[in-house]
This record gives C-alpha cells, structure tokens and sequence, in this order.
C-alpha cells in the first residue's frame, strides 16, 4: 500500500517555483525533490524550466510540473537579455494558474534570480505571502556579474516583503544576522535514506572520491587534494560528467584519475561506502571570483550523503568558513586549512593508519547525518509554511525551532 503522505498545506495549496526540479541534474533539483516528496503532489504545484531531457520525474508520477521559463545556452550576453524578457510572461502564467489553484503560499527558491523576481512579482500582485527559500546568497553569488545590481534591488525587496526567509544553513543564518540584520531560519539540505547505525569494519581501500564538477569555487583546492592523493599512491574518483581531456585543461595530473556517471542514487550511496577517503573542498578568495561571503556559506548538496556513508572525510578550505566550522565542531571529518599539498598528505596517511582518531570522527560522522534528517525538516518546512498562511508572519522572529 502506498504511503499516505500529508499536505503541505492542509486543504490548500502552495506553489512551489524554482529553476531546478528533476529530471534536471543539479544540487538544488535534489535538494527541491528530496524535501518534495514529503508531502502529497496534491497539496503543491511546481514551476519551473523547460527541461530538454526525457526523463521520468521519480516520485512525482502524478504531480503537475509547469514549465514557465525556458533556459538559454548562448552568450552570458544574450542569455541574460531573452531571460529578462520571460520573467513578465512567467508572472502572468502563474497569476492565471492561481487564480485557478487559490494558493496560499507562493515558495521562490534561489539560487536562480529569475525565479526568486517571479516569486515575488507573482505575490504582489495576487497580494498573497511568499516565502524566500535561498541556496545561496542573492547578491553575493551575483558579484561582478551582469545581475549583480538587480539582485542588489531583489535582495533589498525580499528582506522587506517576504514572509519568511529560509536559507541553506546555519552559516548563511548568521551571516544575514552579521551583515545585514535580518533574521532567517536554516532549512537544511534533506536526507532521505535511513543512516546506519555503524561504520563498516572492512579495510578502508585506497581509493578516494569526488561527487560533482569542478569549477570556481572548487577548482584549485580539489587540484591540490588530487596532488596529494597521487603522492599517497591514492586513486581519485570523480562521478562527473567531465572528460579527462578537460581534467588536462584544468592542469590535473591524470595518472591516478578515474572518471565514471551513476544514472541512479542507489549507485552512487553505494559507491561512497566503498571508498577509502571522500573530499570536500572549496577555494581560498584570492584565488576564486566568488565572492568571499558566498565562498563561506557554501554546504555541499552531497555533505549529508558524504557523513551517511561512514567513511573518512577530508575538508579543504579556510578555517573560518561555515564548511570547516561545521566538520570541526562536529568532530566528524578531517579539516586540512593550511593551502598545501603535504599538509593534505600528511592527514591521507593518519587517515590510511586507520588510529582511533579516523574510527572517531567515522563514527561522529553518522552522528552529523541524522541532523538532516528527512522527516524532522518537512516537519519545519511544513510548520513554516503554516505560520505564513494563518497570519501575517514575520521573518524578523526566528523560528529555527520550529
């Protein structure tokens, strides 16, 4: 019998807009599905981009995905002026969709601009709540761009009109907090399986692994750690689309690479638990065009899965970002902060010594993957959610404990 799941709102109906949704493959897709599917299709409705893939949308046989916007792959240029031109055309197609559905709450998720503008334009109109869902942070991510300025207005309109400002983590809570004043509450990324309850007792292979691409916010640290995994006769496995070839362009060393795709989620889990060592890394800023706030705030749409596999994890990156932050206070994974190659061998080997220190943090790690519990977090989306459309709620009271 299938399972009887709860409506997001009772006898109602949010609408749920965002630019990525399966079968898209993106951390944001997995992160939407996952928190999704918690709820019945019924009690929400999703719009999104127009995906040129043929793909079921698992778990979601029977829920209606509006596509309102179509992605372009031209010039950053010309992309950023026919995107522009959509965002009236989207408005008007979810205004007569909820003058159809009645919705309660409109949800606008970032980090795409365009749908957290639909999200809001949408819900001045109609003159109903919306509630701003961010992944990353709106102006930073935006930095030096040619959207930086209409996300600096965008940004300054949802801290004034949104119901609720949920944002990724605990680290772009305080930042918000720090730098602008405004209070939100952490919606972390969700975790579906059951977490074991032990950690593996088999030999640890050497054999370490990378979920995802590599770009600017990534590229010279997981090139350093790829450097010192080959010293540590280590093989480095990346699940990504990527080549070699343009593992060559990125001036990696691919004598210990390997390269491989898993087309389902079961695959890849188990992957992770058959590794030696799984690497998180993120670059210093002065060595990345990311702003440095942005940079700071990052938590991996993969960190969840990474702590659940009970396997020893290494994180590069600055001391004071939210990443390290988290890994250290946790005491769940290996924090190298020091930018060089032998202080990243040097933990490889402790880690291959296997010391009571590694099976500590492996089993701390398990720990840490219950705090994204799949449950416990639609409950407090689902109580966010209701807040907003019972009464005029507002995001300057933290509601993290709901």
């Amino acid at each position: 019998m299938q399972e009887l799941l709860p409506d997001l709102i009772e006898n109602s109906k949010a609408f749920y807009l965002t630019c990525a949704f399966p079968p898209v493959p993106a951390g944001s897709s997995v992160i939407n599905r996952n928190l999704l599917s918690k709820f019945n299709p019924e009690s929400f409705k999703v719009f999104t981009t127009k995906a040129n893939i043929n793909a079921k949308v698992e778990g979601f046989q029977d829920l209606e995905i509006n596509r309102v916007f179509k992605s372009f792959y031209f010039s950053s240029r010309l992309n950023f002026y026919l995107s522009k031109a959509q965002i009236n055309s989207a408005v008007n197609k979810v205004i007569k969709s909820a003058e159809k559905d009645k919705p309660e709450v409109l949800v606008g998720v970032f980090p795409d601009y365009y749908f957290l503008k639909i999200t809001r334009d949408a819900a001045k109109e109609l003159k109903i709540p919306f509630v701003a869902y961010l992944h990353d942070t709106i102006s930073e991510s935006a930095y030096g761009g040619k959207l930086y300025k209409d996300s600096l207005k965008l940004q300054d309109q949802v801290f004034e009109e949104a119901s609720a400002l949920l944002v990724m983590s605990d680290g772009m809570r305080d930042l918000y907090k720090e730098k602008y004043n405004v209070e939100s509450t952490p919606l972390q990324h969700t975790y579906l399986e059951e977490v074991r309850n032990d950690i593996s007792e088999s030999e640890l292979p050497q054999r370490a692994f990378w979920g995802g691409d590599i770009y600017g916010i990534n590229l010279n640290s997981v090139r350093r750690v790829s450097n010192a995994l080959r010293k540590n006769d280590y093989r480095f496995f990346f699940a990504t689309g990527f080549t070699k070839d343009r593992f060559i362009q990125m001036n990696f060393d691919i004598s210990n690479i390997e390269i491989g795709f898993f087309s389902k989620r079961n695959e890849y889990l188990e992957n992770l638990t058959k590794s030696g060592i799984l690497v998180l890394a993120l670059d210093w800023p002065d060595e990345s065009h990311v702003h440095r706030d942005e940079l700071a705030t990052i938590f991996p749409t993969k960190t969840p899965e990474y702590l659940a596999a009970g396997v020893p994890i290494i994180v590069h990156c600055p001391e004071d970002y939210f990443m390290a932050k988290f890994f250290k206070d946790h005491d769940c994974g290996f924090v190298v902060s020091e930018r060089s190659e032998d202080a990243i061998s040097n933990t490889i080997s402790l880690i291959h010594s296997g010391q009571k220190e590694v099976v500590k943090k492996r089993k701390n790690a398990l720990k840490a993957a219950r705090i994204f519990n799949s449950e416990r977090l639609a409950g407090k989306f689902k109580n966010v959610l209701k807040r907003v459309s019972e009464s005029t709620w507002s995001k300057k009271i933290n509601y993290d404990n709901l």
